[in-house]
């Protein structure tokens, strides 16, 4: 294996990343190398070695004489770096999350690993309200295993896959037989807890989207505000205005950012410094452009590597049975620019 150019490390993760997230379609022509140069203050060398080490790597690209570097199908690089019998991973996933924020970092993280361990993945676009049950079975085949990157149970009644499955941001497991991965809600909701004491909030109000996972956000909050004696009440809109009194928690960053956006808008103000609101899901850290507002984040590298291996564990060993995996979030200040932790 080639080793990494140092200088390149920076073009090379940006040809990575664009790859991964399905920039590039096979047969598609890569940015030339006097663009890369330029746009990465390389010398000629430099990019060279860079492509060399990523044409070992992935064996997605391929160079054609006087003509550039192009993208090839997973297929044909499977063809070349995969020996017969290595294990096929089927990622479905939303085509409108796959370029940024969570599920685009789990998905980089699976990528990762499985790059590693000589993996093949197949990616398969699927968007949330087209999901049906003899779609996925059919795309399915072949797969040794398959990982859902988008909370495909608020669409389906129903999931019998004939090989291990685990869901990524989905709580229902089908009567048990789908892992699933996600933000700790119970742990979530105690920190939430602690979060509106310390700013003396007696009631609560609390939005979020109709999927179970977030709503299982909001009733675990719920029960323990109104246990520890506060008020609360579910709301399935946005709030129409705001009092200084109370808190508002949104079960997501993305609520909690429209919210915000809405706000800016019509007052001119950022939402996070009039009230006190927080989110859930640290989606902020990973989405550019999203306000800055308390939160209760979770390391979704580590989300996507929980992901990968209890999808390989199954297809390894049959018989374990299907699990829910909880990793604990922690509480995030945008002003103090906290890191993730880099274990669950």
């Amino acid at each position: 294996m080639l080793r990494k150019p140092d200088k390149a490390a920076k073009m090379i993760s940006y040809l990575e990343e664009r790859l991964i997230a399905g920039v590039y379609s096979p047969g598609e022509r890569l940015p030339s190398l006097r663009f890369l140069m330029r746009k990465f203050d390389l010398s000629y060398g430099t990019v060279q070695r860079g492509i060399d080490y990523l044409l070992e790597k992935t064996g997605r690209f391929k160079k054609i004489p006087c003509r550039g570097l192009y993208c090839i199908s997973e297929e044909s690089a499977s063809n070349t770096n995969v020996g017969e019998g290595s294990i096929t991973i089927g990622i479905f996933y939303s085509p409108r999350q796959q370029k940024q924020g969570l599920y685009y970092t789990a998905l980089k993280s699976i990528s990762n690993h499985a790059r590693r361990d000589r993996c093949r993945l197949k990616m398969i676009p699927l968007d949330q309200a087209d999901a049906r049950e003899e779609f996925m079975q059919e795309k399915a085949q072949g797969c040794s295993g398959v990982i859902l990157l988008q909370e495909y149970d608020a669409m389906l009644d129903c999931l019998r896959l004939p090989v291990p499955v685990v869901g990524i941001m989905m709580e229902n497991s089908y009567n048990g037989t789908i892992s699933t991965v996600n933000l700790d809600f119970w742990s979530s909701a105690e920190l939430a807890v602690q979060y509106f004491q310390k700013q003396k909030c007696r009631t609560v109000s609390i939005y979020g989207s109709h999927e179970e996972v977030y709503t299982r956000r909001g009733m675990a909050f719920a029960m323990l505000w109104k246990k520890s004696g506060g008020i609360c009440k579910i709301m399935r809109n946005f709030p129409r205005s705001y009092r200084s009194d109370c808190g508002y928690l949104f079960t997501s960053d993305s609520w909690a950012n429209n919210a915000a956006v809405k706000f800016r808008q019509q007052h001119g103000k950022e939402l996070s410094e009039e009230h006190c609101i927080l989110g859930m899901d640290g989606k902020q850290l990973l989405t550019p452009g999203f306000h800055h507002f308390p939160s209760i984040a979770v390391n979704w590298e580590l989300i996507g590597t929980a992901a990968y291996y209890q999808c390989i564990e199954r297809i390894r060993h049959p018989d374990l049975p299907a699990q829910k995996i909880y990793l604990n979030g922690w509480f995030l200040n945008p002003d103090d620019e906290q890191q993730p932790p880099a274990s669950p």
